[in-house]
């Protein structure tokens, strides 16, 4: 990983600063456990932050006049509706080249959106179709599953992607 590249750095914070192994402890629960805010509403949000879900999901709904899309968990069929105004006013969906992501949903106020994790494929990429065939959901952790999903996002040629990195970190 190039800490230098946005993509990989985004990854490198989506494993740390969430927890995605048991035997890891991540950078929220040590702020939670620390007590590192005083403001409720930022505790608030730690918590929404620690309770968050993470999953490959599959773009099943596209609703342009409000900015949601629809995820479907591929694995525990789990759905989601987040507002992504960006990519419910840019995706249409199509059923012989579906779209999945691999996100961490955080639900804060009752208002669900991703925290924009860089791993986007299609379903015409090979290796996507034998991993969901495959994979081992429940003897995987979340860190191995978004190294392994990144790691193939970033060899699938079939899906373009923009992302909007203006407000994030400069280094």
């Amino acid at each position: 990983m190039d800490y230098n590249d946005t993509d990989d750095r985004t990854i490198l914070n989506e494993l740390f600063i969430y927890k995605n192994h048991p035997k890891l402890t991540s950078i929220t629960e040590i702020y939670i456990a620390k007590n590192k805010f005083k403001n409720a509403e930022k505790i608030k949000m730690l918590n929404s932050m620690k309770n968050s879900y993470v999953g490959l999901f599959k773009v099943v709904e596209v609703d342009r006049n409000d900015g949601y899309i629809t995820y479907e968990d591929v694995f525990t069929k789990r759905k989601f509706k987040v507002i992504d105004i960006a990519m419910s006013s840019t995706l249409k969906i199509d059923k012989k080249r579906m779209v999945y992501v691999y996100n961490r949903i955080i639900t804060f106020e009752d208002i669900s959106f991703g925290t924009g994790i860089h791993c986007m494929m299609t379903s015409e990429h090979k290796l996507l179709k034998e991993f969901i065939k495959k994979h081992n959901y429940k003897n995987c952790s979340d860190f191995s599953r978004c190294l392994l999903l990144y790691d193939m996002s970033k060899k699938d040629n079939s899906l373009k992607v923009q992302y909007n990195n203006q407000y994030g970190y400069r280094g």
